[in-house]
């Protein structure tokens, strides 16, 4: 937008220098943290409070306090962003699923780098708003088993089989027949062996079969599965007279081994 001067006084013929001041345009940029689980800080470690508005040199990457402000401040969002772990059991791990979007939590994908480097068009920081998704951790879990004992009085322990893996914080964990993970349902899914000659017990006294959240204590991330003895039913049947009770036979007397 162009300036108009008014001149006065100006002796005809006179030599008229006018000088042009520039000023840097600015571009306005906020990021967002993943609610209570990571906030927001500058590349450098620097603090930054997310969803804060910071006035940026659209060519330079300056940092003005204020969006009339001339001299910007000694930042400079060239450093970029990076989260500012909250909540212990989160992280920045691409592998499972963190990023960094554009325009909202479910907007355009434009970093998998845990270092936000704000993007440019035409060599220019351009206005927006830019988001943070976080992963939980994964932690370990165990499955146990349990035989019946002989007398069917309580089970035991044992090591084989046994069962282990490690699965996202505060999923589900659950048996089924095909496992795997679901991230849409925040589930994960487990099978179990069998054991010959045991039969699967989902409702003998102690059982685990399910948890409803991956816990960041290991200990508590157990289940328990318990196995019946199978049991069977065997009939004899003679043909003829029944023989008589089976006894052991008494050894023989040191008298009778001393005959000739």
């Amino acid at each position: 937008m162009g300036s108009t001067w008014t001149l006065a006084s100006l002796p005809s013929g006179a030599t008229l220098t006018a000088y042009a001041q520039w000023e840097e345009k600015k571009v306005q940029i906020r990021v967002y943290g993943d609610g209570s689980k990571a906030g927001i800080q500058y590349g450098d470690g620097s603090a930054y409070t997310a969803g804060t508005v910071i006035y940026v040199g659209a060519a330079t990457g300056a940092i003005y306090a204020n969006a009339g402000d001339s001299t910007p401040t000694a930042k400079n969002v060239s450093t970029g962003f990076k989260p500012l772990i909250t909540d212990s059991s989160y992280e920045f791990n691409a592998t499972h699923g963190s990023k960094w979007t554009k325009g909202s939590a479910t907007g355009t994908q434009v970093s998998t780098a845990e270092t936000l480097a704000l993007p440019k068009t035409s060599n220019l920081y351009v206005t927006g708003d830019y988001y943070l998704t976080v992963s939980p951790k994964w932690f370990a879990y165990t499955i146990e088993y349990y035989e019946q004992n002989t007398t069917g009085s309580g089970y035991t322990k044992v090591t084989t089989p046994a069962g282990s893996g490690t699965a996202p914080f505060g999923y589900a964990l659950q048996l089924g027949t095909t496992a795997g993970t679901n991230d849409s349902t925040k589930t994960v899914t487990v099978t179990r062996s069998d054991i010959t000659g045991f039969t699967f017990n989902s409702a003998a006294a102690g059982s685990v079969t399910n948890l409803t959240a991956i816990s960041a204590t290991v200990a508590n991330n157990v289940l328990k599965l318990y196995f019946d003895r199978n049991q069977f039913n065997v009939q004899v049947s003679y043909s003829g007279d029944v023989p008589p009770p089976w006894s052991t036979p008494r050894p023989p007397t040191p008298s009778a081994l001393a005959r000739p």
